[in-house]
């Protein structure tokens, strides 16, 4: 199973505030799961939240290939 982290927990490791967090799961921008009344996150959703968030560089186009001058 995956490990599950508090919102706290969730904040600490994005570097949000937990005001900041509460609105992402508001509007669903961000995945959760209810456990009663806690909201909690899966580690692995949160990385790879963070992954797809990466923006390419100046030399890679879009798709992540690399820009020939």
């Amino acid at each position: 199973m995956d490990e599950l982290l508090t919102i706290n927990e969730a904040a600490k490791a994005l570097r949000v505030s937990v005001h900041t967090l509460r609105a992402w799961t508001l509007h669903r921008k961000i995945p959760f799961v209810r456990g009663g009344r806690k909201v909690l996150f899966k580690a692995l959703d949160l990385e790879k939240l963070v992954e797809d968030g990466v923006q390419p560089t100046h030399t890679e186009g879009r798709s992540g290939q690399e820009i020939h001058k």
